[in-house]
């Protein structure tokens, strides 16, 4: 569960940072 979370958050954070 732990691992499913911190890939979401990269993925969160890879859109983030396309976005900008």
């Amino acid at each position: 569960m732990l691992l499913f979370a911190m890939f979401i958050l990269a993925l969160l954070t890879y859109i983030d940072k396309r976005n900008k």
